[in-house]
């Protein structure tokens, strides 16, 4: 008991008020009957003396009805003290509690920079104003990160749209053959095929950012890398690489939980941005493996490779690796976040046999009950 009125968080700073207002209740209280009691006491003393003799029960029946009075004209005056002392002290102790609350609505959208003064509070105050800090933390680092996106985004779609309206401006102005306007169209057409590119991948990036609240099944690895495969091959031989695959026939059932489609399309992100940067002729190789609870998805190529200060980069939205020419920067950074929300990781190393990049996704397995 001692160590909760001494505590100095909420409860603790309530305890000592509220015990301090009920001792000024009581106080006054008493305060109150003994001055009406003494000042009857004078009254009787000056007036006339009781004869010797008087019966007992006549004194005790004065005196309790002195006691009586006392203590009618002693309760309200008690009774004001002690509302009014609840009242200071509900006010004393909720202070810090109410200055927090009114900086928290001081804090606008537009100044996610403010933050509450933690000095300012203790016990369990100081972990409400360190907890919403924290808040406001990843709130204006989220705004901030849209923001950029935005940015990024608008620069993405501005640059071939100015392209083609420029293109088709300065066509009409001049005499064209109908060869010269197949070609403009052409052209018109791949920027307009990359802008539904660019928003395909937008619509990835946001449906892995939401991954993590996504129905989760059962996914065979091996199933869904084998189909995939397939699908790649066409693209990797158009592109003079070679596709390689190991480990799949001898990985039995490896099951992870999870979406299918989105691991499948992390996967073919890592898998195209190899093709890309393979080489020509160039080789690809995609490996599975498992240990200690883990399935293990190794991506390797034989292009220059990724330097060390960029490893970690490439996987944020809009970021291309130096010399990197094409793309919207979108599809490493759609791979991380659906791994992510499966509970794996991705990181990209050196590849020891191909000498290019190795990109390794690693996934829990699912471990399931017998039946």
């Amino acid at each position: 008991m001692s160590g909760w009125l001494r505590g100095n968080d909420l409860s603790g700073r309530v305890a000592r008020w509220t015990a301090a207002a009920a001792l000024m209740g009581i106080v006054t209280f008493a305060g109150a009957m003994w001055t009406v009691l003494v000042i009857e006491s004078n009254e009787e003393e000056a007036g006339d003396q009781e004869e010797e003799g008087t019966d007992l029960e006549e004194l005790e029946e004065e005196a309790g009805e002195g006691i009586l009075w006392a203590m009618l004209l002693a309760a309200p005056p008690s009774l004001a003290m002690a509302i009014g002392g609840a009242v200071w002290a509900s006010r004393r102790a909720f202070a810090p509690l109410h200055a927090v609350t009114r900086a928290a609505r001081e804090i606008t959208a537009a100044d996610l920079q403010r933050r509450i003064e933690v000095a300012d509070t203790d016990g369990d105050l100081r972990e409400l104003a360190t907890a919403f800090n924290d808040l406001l933390e990843r709130l204006d680092a989220g705004v901030a990160a849209l923001d950029r996106h935005a940015t990024d985004v608008s620069h993405e779609i501005r640059t071939p749209l100015a392209v083609s309206i420029a293109e088709l401006e300065v066509s009409l102005r001049q005499e064209r053959s109908p060869e010269q306007w197949q070609a403009q169209a052409q052209r018109t057409l791949d920027d307009l095929r990359g802008l539904a590119g660019l928003a395909d991948g937008l619509l990835a990036l946001a449906r892995s950012s939401v991954g993590a609240g996504m129905p989760r099944g059962r996914v065979v690895i091996a199933e869904e890398l084998a189909a995939l495969i397939e699908q790649t091959r066409p693209r990797a031989r158009q592109a003079g690489v070679e596709l390689e695959v190991h480990g799949l026939d001898d990985a039995g059932e490896l099951v992870v939980a999870g979406s299918a489609p989105l691991l499948r399309g992390a996967v073919a992100n890592i898998l195209d941005n190899a093709i890309k940067h393979g080489g020509q002729p160039g080789r690809v190789r995609l490996s599975l493996t498992a240990a200690a609870g883990r399935v293990c998805i190794r991506v390797d190529d034989g292009g220059p490779g990724l330097a060390a200060g960029e490893r970690e980069r490439v996987f944020e939205p809009f970021v291309r690796a130096t010399g990197e020419v094409g793309g919207f920067g979108i599809g490493l950074a759609v791979a991380r976040r659906s791994v992510q929300a499966h509970g794996g990781t991705i990181r990209v190393d050196d590849s020891p046999e191909l000498g290019g990049a190795s990109f390794v996704i690693a996934l829990p397995t699912l471990v399931e009950q017998a039946d």
